[in-house]
């Protein structure tokens, strides 16, 4: 495992300096091609938080709807909208490429298999944390809950339990009087 993180660290060093790099090819363009006397570095900052900013909010919208994908089981076109979303948040312009890339519906069908897989074995294993291990071939624990208070056949009748009385809002009283409205005999 350790390894690995030496590995993880150094690539993010290496996308860092290929971000560097290419944020000083931009300077110059804009210098050279547009004839500045100075480069324009905050033009070019400027960019960087406008996309950084598109990415947050990309990065909400596809975590709103992330859930409603896992349910479904459809989970692998949302996974890649969010890692594009992450590669936008990013700063830096090769990532902020290859993030927009990753929003285009063809793209997105490409990677959507290996992401899907990739996905749930990430949620297998954080349920199988979850529950403690004991698993079942379907992905939810059988036989009732594995926290305190839950039944270890699961719920007897195999109904649900009453609802609990101390969550119940209290009843609404109206107290009113009565006023009769007869008209007058005679």
């Amino acid at each position: 495992m350790r390894k690995l993180g030496c590995l993880l660290i150094l690539l993010v060093i290496a996308l860092l300096s290929v971000e560097l790099w290419v944020f000083l090819l931009v300077l110059g363009w804009t210098k050279s091609v547009l004839r500045l006397p100075q480069p324009e570095v905050l033009g070019t900052l400027i960019a960087l938080a406008i996309t950084s900013a598109f990415g947050v909010w990309l990065c909400r919208y596809h975590l709103r709807l992330l859930p409603l994908e896992v349910m479904s089981g459809n989970l692998g076109h949302r996974a890649v909208g969010f890692l594009g979303a992450l590669l936008l948040v990013f700063p830096g312009f090769v990532s902020d490429v290859i993030g927009l890339l990753l929003h285009v519906p063809f793209i997105q069908g490409l990677f959507a298999r290996s992401a899907q897989t990739l996905a749930m074995a990430m949620l297998r294993v954080g349920m199988k944390r979850m529950f403690g291990g004991t698993m079942p071939p379907g992905g939810f624990p059988t036989g009732g809950f594995p926290f305190p208070g839950g039944f270890p056949g699961g719920f007897p009748g195999g109904h649900l339990p009453p609802p609990d009385e101390r969550r119940r809002p209290p009843p609404r009283i109206i107290d009113t009087t009565i006023e009769r409205d007869d008209p007058p005999k005679g």
